[in-house]
């Protein structure tokens, strides 16, 4: 069973109110705080916490947000011009994605701070695995996808013969 709660926000101060909630559904619950400028709080487990069930039923308990990173670049084919509607995702810590603009920029706000990978996927390009590294720069960022191939492969049985109705398909083991 999935026990939903509803949670109501007041931006000016920060507050937040789970309402209608059993005092022995805490026990089975996670609480954290997510924001799309933030990194999100830690996610705590209430029932291993009971001194966070507590400061949550006295209305004093406080989770942080860690500041976010906008990640600004730009997504291009192989002779630099830029890649439309292409999909740039971080998918760890939080996950964050958007579409780029029709020359291939983007704006990803929330980042982590620490390095992480950025997945980027876009019609006619095989999908790209980049590692960004913040520390080193908060200049824009310029990921490169190369054009899609298709891969043929013939499936025989233990006596040459092709086999119909194949199911197959190809993984990555290595990044």
């Amino acid at each position: 069973n999935r026990i939903y709660l509803l949670i109501s926000v007041r931006a000016d101060e920060g507050k937040w109110n789970l309402t209608r909630v059993a005092s022995d559904v805490l026990t089975r619950c996670r609480v954290q705080a997510t924001h799309p400028d933030h990194q999100p709080s830690e996610s705590i487990d209430l029932g291993i916490a009971p001194g966070v069930q507590l400061a949550l039923k006295q209305q004093t308990q406080v989770l942080r947000l860690a500041p976010g990173r906008i990640l600004r670049g730009t997504v291009v084919d192989p002779i630099g011009q830029g890649i439309a509607e292409a999909r740039v995702a971080v998918a760890y810590p939080t996950r964050r994605d958007t579409l780029t603009s029709a020359d291939g920029e983007f704006e990803l706000p929330g980042c982590p701070a620490e390095n992480h990978w950025i997945n980027v996927t876009a019609a006619g390009f095989a999908p790209a695995r980049f590692p960004v590294r913040p520390a080193l720069t908060d200049k824009p960022i310029q990921l490169a996808l190369e054009r899609a191939g298709t891969v043929r492969l013939r499936v025989l049985n233990a006596a040459g013969q092709p086999v119909s109705k194949l199911l197959g398909g190809a993984r990555r083991d290595r990044i």
